[in-house]
C-alpha cells in the first residue's frame, strides 16, 4: 500500500532520532522499509522466535488528515507552501511522540519495567487523493515496531501509544502545530462552533469545500438512508465499512478535473478573500516579507531552515562567523528576551484560561481534559508542546495539585487548584466534624417503628427515616434514584417532627424545587441562596437557639461544593440540622464541584433509598435500573 505507490514513495521521507542512528536520509527505501517491517533492523532480529517462523507486530499507521480547505488550495492549486506547512506539523507531532510516548520493557535485577527511550523511527509517505479521488494531503507516518535502548534496539512498549491514540492527543498536536504556522503566515482561520480545535482556511468557502468532500456526503447519506441520527464515532465505522480500493489516475489529469470542478461554480482562491489582506491565486497572503521555511525532510530539523523566498534576511544577529557589536548584541539580547517573556506570558495566560473555565464547573479534572481546553482558547496561537510544557510548570510550583481520585475512575490521575482544594477539605472537615455532635431528634425508637409499620412505606423508606430521626449527626443524607418515594418518605420524616414541636424549613436550589417541596411538606421554604446571602434570613433570636431545627434540602446535587460549606456554616450559626435529599447521579451544580457526592464520599451518614416504585412493571424496573448504571446498550435491547 505504502511502497508500491510510486506518488507516495516519490514524496516519502524518513523521520526520528533513530533514522540518524541507522544512517537514514531522504527518501523512503521500499527495500529497507520491507526490512524494517519484519523486524530486521541494525544487524538484529526483533520478535519472539517459535519453532516455525518469528512473530513480530512490524508497526502502526499514524495517519495526519490536513484539513479540505488546505488540500485545496495545496493540491489543486499548488500552494506548495501549505503542503510544506502540513509537512512540518505532521513532523513536529512526531517529535512530541517520540519524546513522550516511545517506551520499551527494560529488564534489570530480574524487574522489569517501562522505560523512555526518546528515539523512534517513522517511515512517513504523503498521499494527495481520497478513495473517492477528491484532492485529500495526508500522512502515513508508519512507526516501525523497534526503539534503541542501552541494551541494543527493542520492540515498542505500546501502552501510553495507544492512551494517546484513543484520547486523539496526536491529532490534536498536528491541528495545533498547523493553525499556528496558518495563522503566523496571515492565514484567518474558521473554527468548527462545536469543536475549536477544528478548523479550516476561511478564504475557501463551505460550498467549495462539499464540492471537494464526496466522501462526507456519502457518510452523510448512508445514515440518512438508513434512518439513523448521525453520529461522529460511528461515522468513522462507517468509513471504514463502505470505503473503496484505491484508484491510480494520472495526477496532471485529476487536477485538471479538480480545476474544472472549481470554475464550474465560479471560484478560484483570489475571488474569495478571507483575510483582512488581499491574497494571491493560491491563497497565500500577499506580503513581501512573508517567508515559508524549510524542514530537511530527512532529520526534521528546523534550526538550520532558509527563507524560500530569493530575498535573504538582512537582520544582523550574532553568530559564530560574524562577532557583533556590542550594541548590536545588546539590542539582540534584549530583543529576543522581549520577544520570549511575551510568548511565555500569552502561554502562560491560556493554560490559566483553561483552568479558570474548568474550574468553573469542577473541583478537578484530568490533564487531557485541560490540554484540550488550553488548546481551545490558544489554537493558531501556541503549540501542543508550549501547552504541556506549561501545565507542567504549573504542577512544579503548586498552582496545580494533586485531586482525589473519582470512584467512578479510580485510574484517572486528576488535578485541582490549591483554592479548590482547600474548598473540598473545608467540606470534608465540616462533615466529620459534625458526626456525634447532636443528641437524637428522637429517642423513643420502638414506638416511632411501630408508627412507620402502620404507613404506607416500604422498608426502605421506614429504614431511611428510622436513621435519620435517631442520627447522632448534625448532617444525614438520603441517597435515592429518582422515582423510589423520597418525597413520600420525607412526609413522614416531617410529620413525625412537626408532632414534637420541632420547626421544619425546605430548601433546594430553585425556586421550583423549593415550590414542590413546600407544598408536599406543607412548610415554609426559601432557596438555598437566599438563605446563604441575605443576612436577615432565618436569623434566630436568643431564646431560640437552643431548640432543635431541621433543615430540609431536596435536589442537593445541584449545590456546589462551595455552597454546602456556606450553607452547613450558616446551620452551625443557627444550631441547625440539615437533611440532604438527592441522587448524584442526577443533575449536578452550575457552580465548580459536585458536593453533595463529595459529602457521600467523605463519610457523610446516608440512608439508601431505591426500591423504584414510579415504574409499575418489571420490564421499566429493569431498563431504569440499567439507565442508572450507564449500561444503555442493555437498557435499549
Amino acid at each position: 500500500y505504502y511502497s508500491n505507490d510510486l506518488d507516495g514513495v516519490e514524496n516519502s521521507f524518513w523521520h526520528g532520532n533513530s533514522a540518524a542512528y541507522l544512517d537514514l536520509d531522504g527518501k523512503v527505501d521500499p527495500d529497507k522499509f520491507q526490512q524494517f517491517l519484519s523486524g530486521n533492523i541494525g544487524g538484529q532480529q526483533l520478535g519472539k522466535i517459535t519453532k516455525d517462523d518469528i512473530q513480530h507486530r512490524p508497526g502502526w499507521d499514524l495517519t495526519f488528515s490536513a484539513p479540505k480547505s488546505l488540500s485545496i488550495l495545496s493540491e489543486v492549486f499548488g500552494d506548495v507552501k501549505l503542503r510544506e506547512m502540513h509537512n512540518n506539523a505532521v513532523k513536529e507531532t512526531l517529535n512530541v511522540i517520540e519524546e513522550d510516548i516511545i517506551q520499551a520493557r527494560i529488564t534489570k535485577s530480574g524487574k522489569t519495567r517501562r522505560e523512555q527511550t526518546g528515539n523512534a523511527l517513522f517511515a512517513c509517505f504523503n498521499h494527495d487523493v481520497s478513495r473517492e479521488l477528491d484532492p485529500q494531503l495526508h500522512t502515513h507516518a508508519v512507526l516501525i515496531n523497534a526503539t534503541n535502548t542501552e541494551n541494543g534496539l527493542r520492540s515498542l512498549s505500546t501502552e501510553e501509544l495507544f492512551k494517546s491514540q484513543k484520547s486523539n492527543q496526536m491529532g490534536l498536536c498536528y491541528r495545533m502545530a498547523l493553525a499556528k504556522q496558518l495563522s503566523s503566515a496571515g492565514y484567518k482561520l474558521r473554527f468548527d462552533e462545536k469543536n475549536k480545535t477544528l478548523f479550516e482556511i476561511d478564504s475557501v468557502p463551505q460550498d467549495i469545500l462539499s464540492e471537494y468532500s464526496t466522501r462526507a456526503g456519502q457518510i452523510e447519506k448512508y445514515f440518512k438512508d438508513k434512518n439513523l441520527k448521525y453520529d461522529s464515532a460511528m461515522a468513522k465505522k462507517v468509513a471504514l465499512y463502505t470505503r473503496k480500493a484505491k484508484q491510480r489516475i494520472d495526477r496532471e489529469e485529476l487536477r485538471e478535473i479538480w480545476l474544472d470542478r472549481a470554475q464550474e461554480l465560479n471560484w478560484s482562491p483570489n475571488t474569495y478573500t478571507g483575510t483582512d489582506s488581499a491574497e494571491t491565486k493560491t491563497g497565500e497572503p500577499a506580503t513581501d516579507d512573508n517567508q515559508t521555511r524549510r524542514t530537511d525532510p530527512a532529520t526534521g530539523d528546523q534550526n538550520n531552515t532558509q527563507p524560500l523566498n530569493k530575498e535573504r534576511n538582512t537582520k544582523k544577529t550574532p553568530n559564530k562567523h560574524k562577532k557583533g557589536t556590542k550594541k548590536e548584541l545588546k539590542e539582540y539580547s534584549k530583543a529576543t528576551k522581549k520577544t520570549s517573556t511575551t510568548s511565555q506570558i500569552k502561554i502562560k495566560q491560556i493554560v490559566q484560561k483553561a483552568i479558570n473555565h474548568l474550574s468553573e464547573k469542577d473541583m478537578s479534572f484530568d490533564l487531557k481534559k485541560l490540554t484540550e481546553e488550553s488548546a481551545r482558547f490558544g489554537m493558531g496561537e501556541v503549540s501542543f508542546r508550549d501547552i504541556t510544557r506549561q501545565i507542567e510548570h504549573f504542577k512544579r510550583n503548586g498552582q496545580l495539585v494533586k485531586a482525589r481520585s473519582h470512584k467512578d475512575k479510580p485510574n484517572t490521575a486528576l488535578f485541582t487548584t490549591p483554592k479548590a482544594k482547600a474548598v473540598e477539605s473545608l467540606l470534608i472537615k465540616n462533615v466529620n466534624q459534625a458526626k456525634d455532635t447532636v443528641t437524637p431528634l428522637l429517642k423513643n425508637i420502638k414506638s416511632l417503628q411501630k408508627q412507620l409499620n402502620k404507613s404506607i412505606l416500604n422498608e426502605q423508606q421506614k429504614e431511611a427515616i428510622t436513621a435519620a430521626l435517631s442520627s447522632k449527626d448534625r448532617f444525614f443524607a438520603i441517597q435515592g434514584d429518582p422515582g423510589v418515594g423520597k418525597t413520600t418518605a420525607l412526609k413522614e420524616y416531617k410529620n413525625n417532627l412537626a408532632k414534637n414541636g420541632i420547626e421544619v424549613l425546605a430548601l433546594a436550589p430553585t425556586y421550583q424545587a423549593v415550590g414542590e417541596l413546600s407544598e408536599s411538606l406543607n412548610i415554609q421554604g426559601m432557596t438555598v441562596d437566599r438563605l446563604v446571602v441575605d443576612p436577615t434570613a432565618r436569623v434566630a433570636d436568643k431564646k431560640d437557639i437552643a431548640k432543635d431545627k431541621v433543615w430540609i434540602c431536596d435536589e442537593s446535587s445541584m449545590l456546589s461544593t462551595e455552597k454546602i460549606n456556606k450553607l452547613i456554616s450558616r446551620a452551625e450559626e443557627e444550631n441547625a440540622r440539615i437533611l440532604f435529599v438527592g441522587d448524584h447521579q442526577q443533575l449536578e451544580a452550575v457552580d465548580a464541584g459536585r458536593g453533595y457526592k463529595q459529602m457521600l464520599e467523605a463519610g457523610i451518614n446516608v440512608a439508601i433509598v431505591d426500591k423504584r416504585l414510579r415504574q409499575k412493571t418489571e420490564l421499566m424496573k429493569n431498563v431504569v435500573s440499567d439507565i442508572m448504571k450507564k449500561d444503555y446498550a442493555t437498557a435499549l435491547t
